[in-house]
C-alpha cells in the first residue's frame, strides 16, 4: 500500500512526540537526583542544630531555628540551579533537533523537491530559553519552585517543634519515611513539580520549534492537525480537540496544560492518513477485573494482598498486549472513545458524563469551556435537560 505524504509525516511526528516524553522522562530523572543528593545534608543539619531539644519552643531554638533555615537555603538553592543549568542544556539541545528532525522529515515526505526553511540559531536559542510556557520561562519557574520548595521545608520543621514532635519525626515531615520511600515527605511535593515542570519545558520547546517551522514554511501547507494521544490520560480539552483542523499558526497549541503530550502537525495536502497506536485501558480498569477474577476487593496495586503484585503486574502485562490497538489516523479522540467499553468510557470521563456522551448525545467538545476546564455537572443540567433526560438521568439533582 503507497503511503502518502502525510502518513509519513504524520507516523514521523507521533513518533517523535513519544520519544520527547520519554526524554523529557529522563531529564525529570536528572533533577530528581540531583534534590535527593541533598537530603542527607538537610537530615545533619536539622540533626545537629534540635540535638537536646526538649520539644519546646524557646528563645534557644528559635536562634538555632535560623540557623537551620540558613543552612537549608544554601543546600536547596545551590541544587535548585545546578538542576536549572542541566534542564537549561538540554532544552537547548531539543530545539536544535527537533529543527533538524522536522527539516528532514518533511524534506523527505514531500512528493517534490522543496527546500524548506528552518528557524535561524538565534530563534532557535530565544525559544529555548526566553519564550514562557504556561505563562512563565524557564528560569522563573525554577526560581519559584525552588523559593516554595525552601519555605515548605522550613515551614514543616516549625509546625513540628510547634507540636513538641520529637527530632526524628520533624526530619520525616520534611524528608519522608524509609517505609513510604521518602514519598510521605515535604520534599516530594518540590521533586514532583519540578518533574512536571521539566516534562512541560522539554514539550513545549519541541511544540515551538514546530509553530516557527510552519509558519516560516506556510506557503507550503494547507493547514495544521491538532492530535491528542489516544488514552485515559488525555485531558478534556485535548479530547475534545483531537482531530480538529486549523490554519498555520491559529488555534490552541500544545501545551495547553502542565505535562501536555499533544502536538500539531502541519499537512501538505488536504487529509492526514495512517495509523498510530491507543490504549483503551487503565490500571484501575485491569485492578477491577483482577478482584473479579481473584475475589479480592483491593482499591490500589498497594492494597494488593501479599504474593499478588507480582501476579497483577503478569495480568496487566498480558491485558496491555490484548488491549493495544493500531487504528486510523483519521479517528479521533470521539471516534475512538465511541467504541470503547462502558467501563473505559467511564474511568475517562466519570459515570455520569459517560452516560451523557453515551446515551445523551453529548459531544466532548460540549463538555469543555474554551479556556479547557471542564463544565461542571449542574451547568451540564441547565444547559442541557433533554440531554440528561435522554441518559436516563435527573437534571434537578445536580
Amino acid at each position: 500500500m503507497r503511503v502518502t505524504a502525510n502518513k509519513a509525516l504524520l507516523y514521523a511526528i507521533i513518533r517523535q512526540q513519544v520519544g520527547l516524553s520519554s526524554f523529557s522522562e529522563s531529564v525529570a530523572g536528572k533533577v530528581n537526583k540531583i534534590l535527593l543528593e541533598t537530603e542527607a545534608d538537610i537530615r545533619a543539619a536539622i540533626e545537629k542544630h534540635l540535638v537536646n531539644y526538649s520539644g519546646r519552643f524557646t528563645p534557644t531554638i528559635v536562634a538555632r531555628l535560623k540557623k537551620i533555615e540558613k543552612t537549608i537555603a544554601s543546600i536547596r538553592a545551590k541544587k535548585w540551579s545546578e538542576a536549572f543549568w542541566v534542564v537549561r542544556e538540554e532544552l537547548l539541545s531539543v530545539s536544535k533537533a527537533e529543527a533538524d528532525f522536522l527539516a528532514k522529515s518533511y524534506t523527505t515526505a514531500a512528493p517534490v523537491i522543496v527546500d524548506f526553511v528552518v528557524p535561524s540559531a538565534e530563534l532557535l536559542r530565544t525559544i529555548a530559553l526566553s519564550k514562557p510556557f504556561r505563562g512563565r520561562i524557564l528560569k522563573q519557574w525554577f526560581d519559584d519552585v525552588s523559593a516554595a520548595d525552601i519555605r515548605r521545608i522550613t515551614s514543616q520543621i516549625k509546625i513540628g517543634i510547634l507540636q513538641g514532635e520529637p527530632t526524628p519525626r520533624i526530619v520525616s515531615r520534611v524528608l519522608g519515611t524509609q517505609i513510604l520511600k521518602r514519598k510521605d515527605g515535604i520534599t516530594q511535593t518540590s521533586r514532583h513539580q519540578a518533574a512536571s515542570i521539566v516534562r512541560t519545558a522539554v514539550l513545549s520547546v519541541a511544540n515551538s520549534v514546530r509553530e516557527e517551522f510552519f509558519l516560516q514554511n506556510q506557503g507550503l501547507f494547507s493547514e495544521e492537525l491538532y492530535v491528542a494521544t489516544l488514552d485515559s490520560r488525555t485531558t478534556p480539552i485535548c479530547r475534545s480537540l483531537d482531530g480538529k483542523k486549523f490554519p498555520i499558526g491559529v488555534g490552541p497549541k500544545p501545551p495547553l496544560h502542565f505535562s501536555c503530550r499533544s502536538v500539531r502537525v502541519a499537512l501538505l495536502g488536504n487529509e492526514a492518513i495512517g495509523t498510530r497506536p491507543a490504549k483503551p485501558f487503565n490500571q484501575k480498569q485491569f485492578l477491577k477485573e483482577y478482584n473479579n477474577l481473584n475475589n479480592i476487593k483491593a482499591k490500589t496495586r498497594a492494597d494488593l494482598p501479599l504474593g499478588h503484585k507480582g501476579k497483577f503486574d503478569a495480568y496487566s502485562r498480558q491485558r496491555i498486549r490484548e488491549l493495544t490497538q493500531i487504528v486510523d489516523a483519521r479517528v479521533t479522540y470521539d471516534e475512538f472513545l465511541s467504541k470503547q467499553t462502558n467501563a473505559f468510557q467511564d474511568s475517562v470521563l466519570g459515570p455520569n458524563r459517560a452516560k451523557l456522551y453515551r446515551k445523551g448525545g453529548l459531544k466532548l467538545d460540549q463538555m469543555v469551556r474554551p479556556t479547557g476546564k471542564q463544565i461542571t455537572l449542574a451547568e451540564l443540567a441547565d444547559m442541557h435537560r433533554s440531554a440528561f433526560i435522554a441518559a436516563g438521568l435527573n437534571p434537578d439533582a445536580f
